[in-house]
């Protein structure tokens, strides 16, 4: 299908117009009917009624193509609105740290716990744990899947019962967890230290202790 620009420059050429002769005729410059030819401007639907006449074609044969030249237009806008706001979105993905977020919200980290009475390190196999989390032995204590949200479970070293619970809201980080089993005059103090590692780099320590009651201890810390 030819263009509205083409349909007039070829009517106009059978008529053996020139694009001066044919802008007088329609009351325009010579600059504009160049420019409706070439493509870069279109004529209002008043100046295609007028162009109609001069050139003796048919006025709906220039306005379908008007019609059609502005839809492809709005479509070709429409697309480049859209890869726009997709190209701001996607900037401002990145530099609001998207990744990352994405990353902590979906990726699993490792927890290491590890035990210590009176800051000698207990063997494994001297303590249990039970918990909810899917956990193995390590060197020197258990390793544990930490996903996002709420860890905890309980230690059973001796007679005392030790109950650690901590958020992990950022899930891609690695955490060591140190429970030390302290003697004071009063008796003993259980210390929980949990330590957020990200790519080898210590980003947060938290440190909550409570004395043994009835054998059991319960230390809970919010986390980042």
């Amino acid at each position: 299908m030819n263009s509205i620009g083409n349909l007039i420059r070829e009517n106009r050429k059978k008529k053996n117009m020139t694009q001066e002769e044919l802008g007088v005729a329609v009351s325009v410059s010579k600059q504009a009917v160049s420019k409706w030819e070439t493509g870069r401007t279109l004529p209002d639907m008043e100046m295609l009624r007028k162009l109609s006449v001069v050139l003796e074609i048919r006025s709906e044969e220039l306005w379908g193509e008007s019609v059609s030249e502005a839809r492809r237009s709005r479509g070709i806008s429409r697309i480049f609105i859209l890869i726009s706001v997709f190209l701001v979105l996607l900037l401002a993905f990145f530099a609001l740290d998207g990744v990352a977020a994405v990353q902590r919200r979906f990726q699993s980290g490792v927890m290491y716990l590890t035990v210590f009475e009176d800051g000698v390190p207990v063997e494994a196999s001297e303590y249990s744990v039970v918990s909810e989390l899917s956990f193995r032995s390590a060197e020197n204590g258990y390793c544990f899947s930490s996903d996002y949200g709420e860890l905890c479970g309980v230690v059973s070293l001796k007679e005392y019962e030790i109950e650690f619970c901590f958020m992990n809201p950022n899930n891609w980080h690695n955490i060591q967890l140190r429970l030390d089993l302290l003697p004071t005059s009063d008796g003993l103090v259980v210390r929980q230290t949990v330590t957020y590692f990200t790519d080898g780099d210590v980003l947060s320590v938290f440190v909550s202790e409570a004395a043994p009651s009835d054998g059991k201890v319960f230390l809970y810390c919010s986390g980042i």
